[in-house]
């Protein structure tokens, strides 16, 4: 499994590439959420009550981490992860955060998590189910850990969404454009599914699948920041989202999927695209990327943003 892992974190950017565009570097993963929302829904999840929590594929562990300033200070954490070196990110992340002696991070995949059957209070996730080869077989191996009545909750995106907020802009560009570079990520999108490496609209799944694997009281709720940019550009999330669009645009790449060029082509062929018309479509991509820096640099681009961010949970049945 963890060379499955590795191949989809690669395929498109290096490991290191991978790391910085994710946002694990740094806090910007913790701008993501505002703490007034995850107090009221931590409220509603009732997580003063949650005694042991499992955040699967943590990474270097900011979403687990950011639940735990809503858990009672009695919670501990586990976290698991294919990669070594974010395993030992999570544990120096805990540590300065005061959590070490509170948490728990071992190397681990979705497919096989090293718990029992029924043993933990809450199982979640955070931007993971995009990756995993089969949506269906990680959420059942989730539930499994979980115990009676315990909470399943995932923070997963509909990242197609999120490419066609994009084009929403002033100018407007013209229709052939924009439905030529819809085509471009949803043809991509495919072509990532097809070849095992995850599902990048995986959130707007994992409501069926609940409801298919029997949790109970099921629901959804988006997350109540959606990445805008405006002048002065000046809030980490947007001069992190600037630098992150400069480097794609540095690398020879574009934002279809993260992708470099080579990988993109290998995404769009395997989801039944035409190699003749794939250099077209690829540069309409880094002109977009391009004018979309232009503006910036000019500090005339503002974006209400497209971000749609759910989360899901549902708590297994007793019986």
């Amino acid at each position: 499994m963890k060379k499955e892992n590795k191949k989809a974190y690669r395929a498109s950017l290096s490991k290191e590439d991978y790391k910085k565009l994710t946002g694990f570097d740094g806090d910007w993963r913790d701008s993501w959420w505002n703490d007034s929302y995850l107090n009221m829904m931590a409220q509603q999840w009732k997580l003063d009550q949650v005694q042991t929590i499992l955040d699967v594929g943590c990474g270097v562990g900011h979403w687990g981490q950011r639940l735990m300033r809503h858990l009672n200070n009695s919670a501990t954490i586990y976290g698991i992860d294919p990669e070594t070196n974010w395993i030992k990110g999570a544990e120096e992340r805990a540590k300065k955060l005061g959590l070490n002696t509170r948490s728990e991070y071992k190397v681990a995949s979705v497919e096989s998590l090293p718990f029992d059957d029924n043993s933990l209070d809450m199982v979640t996730c955070q931007t993971v189910l995009i990756h995993v080869k089969d949506i269906k077989t990680a959420v059942k191996e989730m539930i499994r850990v979980l115990k009676p009545g315990g909470l399943f909750l995932c923070a997963e995106p509909n990242n197609f969404g999120r490419a066609a907020a994009q084009y929403v802009e002033e100018p407007l560009m013209a229709w052939k454009d924009i439905s030529d570079l819809l085509e471009l990520e949803y043809i991509c999108t495919m072509g990532k599914l097809k070849v095992g490496e995850g599902h990048q609209s995986a959130g707007h799944l994992i409501p069926a699948i609940l409801q298919e694997f029997g949790l109970e009281n099921v629901q959804v709720k988006t997350n109540n920041q959606c990445a805008s940019i405006t002048p002065p550009y000046s809030d980490l999330g947007s001069k992190t989202m600037i630098k992150l669009m400069q480097d794609t645009w540095d690398n020879g790449a574009a934002f279809v999927l993260g992708s470099t060029e080579i990988n993109c082509r290998r995404y769009y062929l395997e989801g039944g695209g035409d190699n003749n018309s794939f250099p077209r479509l690829w540069n309409l991509a880094r002109q977009h990327l391009k004018k979309t820096l232009e503006k910036m640099n000019e500090g005339t681009y503002v974006a209400a943003g497209g971000n749609i961010h759910y989360l899901v949970w549902g708590h297994k049945g007793i019986h």
